[in-house]
């Protein structure tokens, strides 16, 4: 069976200077979280308590280069956030780029302003 590849924008969040990792397309979100949990474990970054609204669960991140969230909605959004720590979004940005399993897309940054 071929494996799912996950397309993402490394891009600024809406009104924000702050960088984000937006997971686009068609994707199947276990599958995703299946792929992409095991690569935030091995940048030594442990799950914490997970907060579900009605529409969105997040699940926030501790560890060794900070804190960041992962989060996904009904609509079938998921993004990596991290308002006050900008190097481990470059980090997991950096590790997704060199993993076959996620493809990066070029962004509209006009969008995004």
């Amino acid at each position: 069976m071929k494996e799912e590849v996950f397309n993402y924008q490394y891009r600024p969040g809406y009104g924000s200077g702050s960088m984000l990792i937006e997971f686009t397309g068609m994707f199947n979100v276990e599958a995703l979280r299946e792929t992409l949990f095991p690569i935030l474990k091995g940048i030594e970054s442990k799950p914490a308590n997970i907060i579900e609204t009605g529409e969105q669960r997040i699940i926030p991140f501790h560890g060794k280069y900070g804190k960041f969230d992962y989060s996904e909605d009904i609509w079938g959004f998921a993004f990596i956030t991290a308002e006050d720590n900008q190097p481990v979004i470059e980090r997991i940005e950096c590790i997704l780029s060199d993993n076959c399993r996620f493809n990066p897309t070029p962004a509209d940054l006009t969008k995004h302003s």
